[in-house]
């Protein structure tokens, strides 16, 4: 417990923290009315689908579109416990979150040198808006968040690494499920293990076990896409048509855009036409030529990508709360009240503040990241290192990716400590220049 807690009142704050988190969670999908739209509209969908025995579908179409496993687990929730409405898959994503808080806290007190911060960290992450909202949304974000977190906290706690890195593999793969991006995450774990080892067979073995276990998890789910899509799609198909919408000469924003909008080459209609398809349809065998589309104009077209990335990163992380109010809030709801006018600022500032101090984080410490990339010496200050390359992994997936607020829902909790450990080294670098002031220099 001291390990912790530091002793009996600090465990009760903790749980007090959790409780209050718990509840604003709660209270939050009994008074907010927010029914699921759009996308989260097919994750319900093909939840139920399960739940009746029905297989994975969307309105009867083999589901694979995009990640599976928050549909696959919101429906083996909804046979636990025996019934499927939307407010029962809405208190799951309170029980994933609250769960989600804890782990949050141990990670703290790996990240964060002190647990005075640790605590401040862990009270900002109970009353944070975003992760508060999210609650009443029928997405995949609180449940990726939640298997993103354990596999970082796995990956930086002491387990027998003979357990440690099949675990890590399956946790990568169960993530990637979620959300197919994850795929890549493995070379951040890679990375990081080479930093803290600086041995080359030992990040070898270690990178061998994780894609072996990583893999074999997901073996089970590309063989059932094969049969059923006649194709290799290792999690999901839509790769291909969003890095297309997202990288071409008329997307100006960086943010989503219908496939209709965009105006293709006439040499890609006719490798459409080629294989029997007209533009804009889209289906699993398709999904290379679109990806090769996007990537042929990626590499003629750079410094519009560029723009682009540099539009998508805004998007992200500098357009406050505003998919609060676009995702978490039923549209027909009375937005214009002086109260949720007040919630909305305040949100807004929060997201602005925790982007920008992260930000600052990133400037000071990817030299230092860098450097313990190269260095053949082990790092002192590996926990910066550990935030750093875990938000940059994110922000170059959203670079080359769509850009919207949404996404920065699981680096926010990377965004707080960040903000925490950036606060606490300007701290300490004042008392020290205040113990041993440096004198001006003369001006003769």
């Amino acid at each position: 417990m001291r390990r912790y807690w530091g002793n009996w009142a600090g465990f009760a704050v903790f749980l007090l923290i959790t409780c209050l988190g718990a509840v604003l969670r709660y209270l939050w999908i009994v008074k907010i009315p927010n029914p699921p739209i759009m996308d989260f509209l097919g994750y319900y969908k093909t939840a139920l689908s399960f739940y009746r025995h029905q297989g994975l579908a969307v309105d009867g179409e083999p589901a694979g579109y995009v990640g599976i496993m928050y549909p696959l687990v919101l429906g083996c929730y909804f046979l636990l416990v025996g019934h499927s409405d939307v407010f029962t898959a809405k208190v799951f994503n309170v029980i994933i979150s609250t769960a989600s808080l804890v782990v949050f806290f141990f990670m703290m007190r790996k990240l964060l040198p002190n647990r005075r911060l640790a605590m401040a960290g862990y009270l900002i992450l109970a009353l944070l808006p975003n992760y508060i909202a999210y609650n009443s949304v029928l997405g995949s974000e609180i449940l990726f968040t939640f298997l993103f977190a354990v596999t970082l906290w796995i990956s930086i706690t002491k387990v027998d690494n003979r357990w440690r890195y099949p675990l890590l593999g399956i946790l990568c793969a169960v993530t990637a499920l979620t959300r197919p991006f994850f795929l890549a995450y493995p070379a951040v774990l890679v990375m990081l293990h080479w930093i803290q080892t600086k041995s080359l067979k030992r990040s070898v073995a270690m990178a061998a076990s994780v894609f072996v276990a990583m893999a074999l998890t997901l073996s089970p789910w590309i063989y059932r896409n094969y049969k059923t899509f006649d194709a290799f799609i290792p999690v999901s198909y839509n790769g291909g048509v969003n890095l297309f919408i997202n990288n071409n000469s008329d997307n100006l924003h960086g943010g989503y855009m219908p496939l209709e909008k965009v105006t293709p080459r006439e040499g890609f209609k006719e490798k459409l036409r080629s294989v029997g398809a007209e533009y804009p349809q889209y289906s699993p065998k398709l999904e290379p030529l679109y990806r090769a589309e996007a990537q042929h104009w990626i590499v003629t077209h750079p410094l519009q990508f560029l723009q682009l990335g540099v539009a998508r990163e805004k998007l992200t992380f500098f357009s406050g709360a505003n998919d609060i109010e676009m995702w978490a809030i039923a549209e027909n709801a009375n937005k214009n009240t002086r109260r949720f006018m007040l919630f909305r600022h305040i949100s807004d500032i929060v997201i602005h503040v925790l982007s920008g101090c992260g930000l600052l984080f990133l400037l000071i410490n990817i030299p230092k990241t860098v450097v313990a990339i190269v260095r053949k010496r082990r790092i002192a200050d590996f926990p910066s290192v550990i935030l750093t390359m875990n938000i940059l992994f994110y922000a170059a997936i959203y670079f080359v990716f769509e850009g919207q607020a949404r996404y920065n829902f699981p680096v926010l909790f990377l965004l707080v400590i960040a903000t925490l450990a950036f606060a606490y080294n300007a701290m300490q670098f004042d008392r020290l220049m205040e113990k041993d002031p440096v004198k001006p220099q003369s001006l003769q």
